[in-house]
């Protein structure tokens, strides 16, 4: 019983051997010769011995006269003459009086002769029973049907070159089946790896790309291993890789990136050898770093939240992948785990708003209870959207009792950080704030800062603030609250710009500024600040009036402008002192020095270098005033009470050494005005690291 044929396969088959007919008639001239001479041939034929060419033209001419038991007669002389045996086959199969079986046996016997093909005629012979051997096969006509020994005749007139087998082949579906039982040559191999089946994928691919063949065999072979890795294949990604890595003698260019991403198709499909070479390889100088197979490559092999994440955003969006909400969930999971911020919050969205991959047994206030939990992780995590949504849940009491405090805590960390929707909040509940938040707390003065028409202390707080952090960023909101005019912050400024701390430069002509500032806000304060300023930084205002004259009006204005007993002010007797001794004026100096030195008391005052910097100015003016007596007198008090410090921690060696050498360079002035060789005590207050004058230097030397 036969198999049916579909109507294209029969057409195929039918063309086909019209134009095998065709092929045999014309290249043996029957069809152009004369009726005189088809008479010659075939008294030709019916001789002895007559050659297999004559036998097999005077058979188709007995054929096409329709004299069909004269040609088979004629035919059957042929001694092993592939064309005859094929047109043998071709009238016992076309002829319905005779047996389809024997006109498949000389098919067969067509097909398995073993003697060589001399001619053209004997190999297209060979083709032509292969493919009607095969279709016989295929049909069942003559012979029992069998699809697997159909497929094998096929593939051997396809392996002899002949496209002819192709349309039969390409007809036959799920053709892969009948192959285990074949034994195939590589050109089969081809057809069928050209249909797409793996392992011959595989088998082609591997067997083409060698350095021996050509490059056209090579990109063939290429093409296959493309296809194979399409389909899944591991080993052929890896190949791929492998190849693109080091090329093939010229014949196949080197190309990192594709070998890249091949190897790390391979990576992801688990292969061992692939996570190797990757290791070595400069990835992310060719490779897209948003590439779907980089991404998954960085996550599984580093654990890379940023990667984990944008997995996420890929299968949530469906980009360059298949959309898939589990995929995605799970991954952003993966990201949340290492704390990645986004991926906290993208996690916490989604269980506050809902999600297609969410299990539907989690009920609303379990979800709004683990997404409170995710954005007070993230808050902590320091996201200020973050800390806007955790005040969001408690003023709702979204899954926890209502509690306007902790949400106006909340709201107001978020707003300082610029988060607009906590600032709208807050606007709204401003009477209420009050109530819950002390008008002291840091964050709510950040909060007022940033909020239009702010009094001038709260620019002040935030500034001594951030002056008791030692930070610069105290200068900001100084000044701000210097621009609204207050006192406090003009002073602070002011004083910022003498002392050279916290990392703000010190500019006197700007700390000047300030304090003339200050003056015009009526604080006292500033003219003594004026007066020290111009007595010890007199080097910035040369420019001006003589500093020191500015120093002791402002030191006079100060004392007109405040009645309390100024001889109790131990910073005013010293700075009274100094600017009198800038100004060569000795006799009002030691006094201001002498008071200083009454009031002193080493009790009260844990700096005792104080007293004898005092005690040696008062030394120095009664030198200007020429009372050098008197010099020897307090040098040898000076040096005595200094002695009741030697070796204690009060005084370095280095601060005891300096000012006992002070008032031996002293001593020495004295007693070169006094005509008297000093030299001694020159040296020995050189020595104690004090700055001797040259001119003393130039005559002890």
């Amino acid at each position: 019983m036969s198999n049916p044929i579909n109507i294209h396969f029969s057409r195929a088959f039918f063309q086909m051997l019209l134009f095998i007919c065709l092929l045999f008639f014309f290249k043996n001239g029957v069809a152009q010769m004369s009726g005189e001479e088809i008479k010659v041939l075939k008294q030709q034929a019916n001789k002895d011995n007559a050659p297999n060419y004559t036998l097999y033209q005077a058979g188709l001419a007995y054929k096409q006269e329709g004299k069909i038991k004269k040609s088979l007669d004629i035919l059957e002389k042929a001694q092993r003459h592939l064309p005859s045996f094929v047109l043998l086959g071709d009238i016992y199969q076309e002829e319905r009086k005779l047996p389809d079986s024997i006109g498949f046996s000389y098919y067969v016997k067509a097909t398995e002769a073993i003697y060589p093909l001399r001619t053209k005629e004997d190999s297209a012979a060979k083709i032509a029973a292969n493919l009607k051997a095969g279709h016989a096969y295929y049909q069942g006509k003559g012979i029992q049907a069998d699809t697997t020994l159909a497929i094998k005749h096929y593939f051997v007139a396809y392996d002899m070159a002949s496209e002819e087998s192709k349309p039969f082949l390409d007809t036959i579906k799920n053709i892969i089946q009948y192959i285990p039982e074949l034994s195939l040559l590589p050109s089969s191999e081809e057809y069928l790896a050209n249909r797409g089946y793996v392992e011959y994928l595989e088998i082609s691919g591997n067997r083409m790309i060698t350095p021996s063949n050509s490059k056209k065999e090579i990109q063939q072979g290429i093409s296959y291993l493309e296809q194979l890795s399409e389909k899944g294949n591991t080993k052929a990604m890896l190949r791929l890789g492998l190849l693109y890595k080091k090329g093939i003698d010229g014949k196949l260019l080197a190309d990192q990136r594709k070998a890249i991403l091949y190897l790390l198709k391979a990576y992801n499909h688990g292969d061992e050898v692939a996570t190797m070479t990757l290791d070595n390889l400069d990835i992310r100088t060719f490779i897209d770093q948003d590439h779907i197979d980089y991404l998954r490559y960085m996550a599984d092999r580093y654990q890379d939240p940023k990667s984990f994440f944008r997995l996420y955003e890929k299968y949530k969006e469906g980009k360059d992948v298949t959309q898939d909400y589990k995929k995605a969930l799970n991954y952003c999971k993966d990201a949340a785990y290492f704390e990645y911020v986004p991926a906290i919050i993208a996690l916490a969205t989604i269980y506050e708003e809902g999600y297609p991959a969410l299990p539907k047994k989690l009920t609303l206030d379990e979800r709004y209870q683990r997404a409170l939990e995710l954005y007070t992780k993230a808050a902590h995590l320091n996201d200020h959207y973050a800390k806007f949504k955790v005040g969001y849940f408690y003023e709702n009491g979204l899954s926890v009792p209502t509690n306007l405090g902790e949400a106006i805590k909340w709201y107001l960390v978020a707003a300082t950080e610029g988060v607009d929707p906590a600032k709208v909040r807050l606007y709204a509940l401003q009477d209420k704030i009050p109530q819950f938040i002390d008008k002291g707390d840091f964050t709510y003065v950040q909060f007022l800062a940033s909020q239009p028409n702010v009094d001038s202390d709260v620019y002040l707080t935030l500034g001594k603030y951030y002056m008791n952090k030692k930070s610069a960023v105290c200068e900001e909101w100084l000044l701000k609250a210097a621009n609204k005019e207050n006192e406090e912050a003009v002073m602070i400024l002011a004083d910022l710009y003498t002392t050279n701390t916290i990392g703000i430069p010190q500019d006197p002509l700007r700390a000047k500024t300030f304090y003339h500032r200050a003056l015009n806000l009526n604080v006292h304060q500033a003219d003594l600040e004026l007066a020290a300023l111009y007595c010890y930084f007199s080097p910035a205002f040369t420019d001006g009036p003589n500093p020191y004259m500015m120093a002791l009006e402002h030191l006079n204005r100060y004392k007109n402008k405040n009645l309390q007993n100024h001889e109790n002010n131990l910073r005013l007797l010293m700075l009274s002192g100094d600017i009198y001794l800038k100004l060569n004026d000795p006799i009002p100096a030691i006094q201001a020095f002498s008071d200083y030195i009454k009031l002193f008391s080493i009790d009260q005052d844990d700096e005792p270098f104080k007293l004898f910097e005092a005690l040696y100015k008062r030394g120095e003016a009664l030198f200007l005033a020429q009372k050098y007596d008197a010099i020897h007198y307090e040098a040898d008090i000076a040096l005595s009470r200094l002695e009741e410090f030697k070796g204690t921690s009060i005084f370095k060696p280095t601060e005891y050494n300096y000012i006992k050498g002070q008032w031996f360079y002293l001593q020495a002035k004295v007693d070169f005005a006094q005509n008297k060789n000093g030299c001694t005590k020159i040296i020995q207050a050189k020595t104690m690291g004090v700055d001797v004058d040259s001119r003393y230097l130039n005559v002890c030397e």
